[in-house]
């Protein structure tokens, strides 16, 4: 039987972070019809900090939804309750709906889901990899903002590839630590595109230029998704 994918709190911001960045390209891509009504209650994202947004909505967005089986006590809104293990899990499911409908009825309770953007069920993520297909897509609405409206996936790469370096460059001597560049983004590198140097890379150019286009189709997938409301893909 299939199981569903859990996220580690620690996990559980930064894939938020990545799912309200890229809801923000969504908004200023006129091509993506964005469902707003869906995102209401985020706010106004395009002109707020994600900090901001989530210091306001941090809290409830990493909240479980799932009932805790421990004594049936109300405790700050959860209701815990014990259940038989000599029962099979229809059994349990079938007393604990009645057990429910009448404690809810007692304490003259409607149940609300407050949980609406929970993170797509069954996927499997690594916020490292979205980050990169994030970086990718700014990289390239970059070069088509400067005017490169004929920019090559080569160049892209190239671009993309400098990030990296420069970034890694930059933080050497530091305690603070940076992502490197995929390995995926370094095949057929010849040359050090941010000084200059030789190097030897294995694989062929040519596989890492699929690798950045196949980076670009997933951030603008990605952000498709998230504009009807659903991340990660």
């Amino acid at each position: 039987m299939a199981t569903k994918k859990k996220y580690k709190k620690s996990d559980g911001k930064e894939a938020y972070r990545l799912w309200y960045e890229f809801l923000k390209r969504a908004l200023t891509d006129k091509k993506v019809k964005v469902n707003k009504t869906f995102y209401k209650e985020w706010g106004d994202v395009e002109n707020t900090h994600f900090r901001i947004f989530w210091e306001s909505m941090g809290d409830k967005l990493l909240a479980s939804p799932h009932v805790t089986l421990v004594s049936k006590h109300s405790v700050k809104g959860n209701v815990a309750v014990s259940v038989p293990m000599s029962l099979t899990p229809t059994q349990a499911a079938n007393e604990l709906r009645e057990l429910l409908i009448k404690h809810y009825e007692d304490i003259k309770h409607t149940p609300k889901l407050e949980r609406s953007f929970a993170l797509a069920e069954g996927s499997e993520m690594k916020v490292s990899t979205y980050r990169a297909y994030l970086r990718t897509y700014d990289i390239w609405q970059k070069l088509l903002a400067n005017g490169n409206k004929e920019a090559t996936s080569k160049q892209l790469l190239n671009e993309v590839r400098l990030f990296y370096l420069a970034r890694s460059e930059k933080y050497a001597r530091t305690n603070r630590k940076v992502e490197s560049i995929p390995a995926a983004l370094l095949n057929g590198m010849t040359t050090n595109p941010f000084t200059g140097k030789q190097v030897n890379y294995s694989g062929e150019e040519k596989e890492a230029i699929r690798a950045i286009k196949r980076y670009l189709n997933m951030a603008n997938k990605t952000i498709a998704n998230v504009a009807v409301g659903k991340f990660p893909n």
